[in-house]
């Protein structure tokens, strides 16, 4: 028995890559991410201070850097930053992970 057409793309090596990237990074998307980083800081600061800090701290970064961004990602290798802030991501989380 043959298997469906929409399968063939999985005959592709870097398709299969960037497919089981994508499903295994979507497990932690940030609604998940966020949520879950709130709860912990509830459980463990039992302080709401604490809740909005890192709501402050994870949008002002994009306030500070956001024109900086689109004037770099106009002139650098789009494919080295995607690398470079993947990498960044997966170590911050493994970090956290292990920090918690």
């Amino acid at each position: 028995m043959n298997a469906p057409v929409f399968l063939d793309a999985f005959k592709h090596r870097d398709y299969r890559l960037l497919w089981s990237g994508s499903v295994s990074g979507a497990a932690w998307s940030p609604g998940p991410r966020i949520v879950a980083l709130a709860w912990l800081i509830h459980t463990r600061m039992h302080d709401p201070f604490y809740l909005g800090l890192r709501a402050f701290a994870s949008d002002a970064p994009l306030l500070a850097f956001m024109l900086v961004g689109g004037a770099v990602a106009d002139r650098v290798d789009r494919r080295r930053i995607l690398l470079i802030s993947n990498t960044l991501q997966m170590v911050l989380a493994a970090a956290l992970g292990l920090l918690t």
